[in-house]
């Protein structure tokens, strides 16, 4: 019986730290969150056509680098070279996912911007809305470069004419807003 208020004192003082331990436990959850670094790089690559294609990247990196959730984007034809020639003249079929080559082939430019959370989270809900006001796509008023480039104008870059070959425009497109955007 003697012993039975040191008990209690020691259930009391276990109970008394166990809040600030798991508010500890919290804000370490938390702070790994924040250690969290958010991208977004518009590239270029080659294509069978001497064009080539640009296309975006976007994801979440944890505080070990590794990827957390990855996004790829740009807007090209549905179907192959014949619908892609016939493009170039007339509005064709479009799709705004990235076709399997935008993840197998190097690219031959790259403008990488760190994102804060906030504008990873606008640029997600703006390239679904993008996605949904292209179904077409033509080789002069709306091609990969001009879908790249509403994104890019979103998040309030200076984006280069969309008829410049997609190295160049991503070239020009990091010249344009080196000095505004962490890369």
């Amino acid at each position: 019986m003697r012993f039975a208020p040191l008990s209690v004192a020691f259930a009391v003082l276990v109970f008394a730290l166990a809040p600030g331990k798991a508010a500890a436990q919290d804000s370490s959850s938390a702070a790994s969150a924040s250690a969290q670094r958010y991208f977004l790089d518009f590239r270029a690559r080659p294509t069978p056509f001497p064009t080539g294609h640009t296309y975006f990247v976007y994801w979440i990196q944890d505080s070990t680098g590794s990827v957390v959730e990855i996004h790829f984007g740009g807007l090209h034809p549905v179907g192959g070279p014949s619908v892609w020639s016939l493009g170039v003249l007339l509005p064709v079929p479009a799709t705004e996912h990235s076709p399997r080559e935008d993840k197998l082939h190097r690219p031959h430019a790259v403008y990488r911007v760190e994102l804060s959370e906030g504008q990873f989270a606008f640029l997600k809900r703006r390239v679904a809305t993008l996605r949904r006001k292209h179904p077409l796509w033509h080789g002069l008023t709306i091609n990969c470069n001009a879908f790249a480039g509403e994104v890019a104008q979103s998040l309030g870059m200076r984006v280069p004419h969309h008829l410049l070959m997609p190295n160049l425009f991503v070239a020009t497109l990091r010249a344009l807003n080196q000095r505004r955007f962490r890369s």
